[in-house]
């Protein structure tokens, strides 16, 4: 991995794979995750094509900057924030010319829309994995729990929670039992996600930000795959964003969990390189 130096101090873990004058495609990681989740579509992507994938602030190897304050830790942790990281990872990296496939899965798909919606010409199209565009309300009251419930006492998020709890329902009962080992590794990794970074993106993701009144207004191609077994976000949210983007086409992978990018990843890479095929970059 690379170290790329942002604005105020950020410096951002990169990897990047792939012929230099390749259709650009950049990956982007959910929540407490890391740029490990598409190391396996690179190393498929990058003969054709150029592969971008980081960790965002706050998690990672990425700077985990943190303020005092709840509003300073609000905007450190926002979505758009998050897609303002990315238009400057792309400057940095000599791209600022180039239009880019942005492929997000779960808080990854919301920042590539966040990000297309700041910068629509900068796009060509999005692969929106596991996402959506926002919350019910009474979604947004269970998650404003969940957050607040995190903000009173921290250490309630932890590695054992983790494996009892979200890493529980983001696999599938099957996979979860048979691969033990894998979801250790895997809390280990969620657990270099600072605590201030996981309250605050998973607070604007789920509660504070609401981009389906926006939907309209995505005019770039757009993929979407989902799993119908999905027990993080359910496979409704992606069939309201292929409903409600106009053009967008999508694919439900039956009995597919949250986690489709690392059980059914074969399934997904294909989509992406189809979807490719058909978008001019």
């Amino acid at each position: 991995m690379d170290t790329i130096k942002i604005s105020a101090g950020i410096e951002i873990a990169a990897q990047v794979a792939g012929p230099a004058n390749a259709p650009l495609v950049v990956c982007i990681h959910g929540h407490t995750g890391s740029h490990g989740r598409y190391v396996f579509f690179q190393e498929r992507l990058q003969d054709r094509y150029r592969v971008l994938v980081y960790d965002h602030r706050g998690h990672g190897d990425s700077t985990k900057p943190e303020a005092p304050t709840e509003p300073e830790n609000r905007s450190l942790y926002s979505m758009d924030r998050l897609a303002d990281d990315l238009h400057e990872l792309l400057d940095a990296l000599g791209c600022a010319g180039r239009k880019v496939v942005l492929v997000g899965h779960s808080m990854g798909g919301r920042v590539a829309f966040t990000y297309y919606l700041r910068h629509p010409e900068r796009v060509a199209g999005i692969v929106a994995i596991s996402t959506n565009l926002g919350y019910t309300a009474a979604g947004k009251e269970v998650m404003a729990r969940l957050v607040d419930g995190y903000k009173r006492d921290p250490s309630t998020w932890n590695r054992g929670s983790l494996l009892e709890g979200s890493l529980k329902i983001a696999y599938s009962r099957r996979y979860f039992k048979e691969n033990a080992e894998k979801m250790g590794i895997e809390a280990d990794r969620r657990m270099k996600t600072s605590k201030v970074a996981m309250i605050y993106t998973l607070e604007d993701f789920a509660v504070r930000q609401d981009l389906i009144p926006r939907a309209g207004d995505i005019k770039v191609p757009v993929l979407v795959v989902h799993g119908t077994s999905d027990g993080v976000i359910a496979w409704q949210s992606g069939k309201l964003i292929a409903d409600s983007v106009p053009g967008a086409t999508s694919t439900f992978i039956e009995r597919g969990s949250h986690q489709i990018t690392e059980e059914n990843k074969e399934a997904v890479l294909q989509g992406i390189v189809d979807f490719l095929k058909r978008v001019t970059m």
